[in-house]
């Protein structure tokens, strides 16, 4: 006689729960491990640094008043003549340097020329005294000149030296005399007033021409 046995039912559903839960737990441990894997093959992530700056605020102050200039100029000429030349108007602004006004040198002009014309004629002269004491000098070292005539060569050669020098100190003199003669603006600044015209005639020191005001340090008063 052949008998079948058949297992509790409660017992079988228990055995495949139990399976269930083992393998929902090894997947679990499995998934865990790749998460931390590929975190750990992550690339790390960029951090951008900003540099924030910090701006001083600005004061504006508003008010009524007046500006004043420390340096009022009253200029003029050490010379006496006539005014030739005015080369600014009254609120013109002028540079350091910068030529205002000019008296009249053309008498100076001319003693200028005349005196480069001499220089010019007493280098000539040297020129040709030089010349001449070379040949002096060859003749005496053969006995064929005196002491007498060679020391006269030499003293025309010295003469025309000094003259020379006399002329370019002339010449010096009257550029200078030409250069105070000219009008320039000791610093830079406004013109304020022009005190003479063209043809005005000037005497040292007595006239006023320009009146030039230095700004380049000013403040204001209330």
């Amino acid at each position: 006689m052949v008998s079948a046995v058949f297992p509790n039912k409660n017992a079988s559903l228990w055995v495949v729960r139990f399976a269930t839960a083992i393998t929902a737990w090894f997947a679990f441990c499995f998934a865990s491990q790749y998460f931390i894997l590929a975190e750990g093959r992550a690339e790390p992530r960029k951090v951008v640094a900003l540099q924030v700056g910090a701006e001083i605020p600005s004061q504006t102050f508003s008010g009524m008043g007046s500006i004043s200039c420390p340096h009022i100029l009253e200029l003029g000429f050490d010379e006496t003549g006539l005014i030739s030349e005015i080369l600014v108007e009254e609120g013109d602004n002028v540079g350091h340097g910068q030529v205002m006004a000019r008296l009249d040198s053309s008498v100076l002009a001319a003693e200028k020329r005349a005196a480069r014309a001499r220089l010019a004629s007493v280098e000539a002269e040297l020129r040709y005294y030089q010349n001449e004491l070379e040949k002096k000098e060859a003749l005496y070292s053969k006995n064929a000149l005196s002491d007498t005539d060679l020391k006269k060569a030499a003293l025309d050669v010295e003469k025309a030296k000094a003259s020379i020098e006399y002329t370019r100190a002339e010449i010096q003199t009257i550029e200078t005399k030409m250069k105070k003669r000219i009008l320039v603006a000791p610093c830079a600044g406004l013109v304020a007033k022009k005190h003479v015209d063209v043809g005005s005639v000037i005497m040292p020191g007595a006239n006023k021409v320009i009146t030039l005001i230095q700004c380049s340090k000013a403040w204001a008063e209330t």
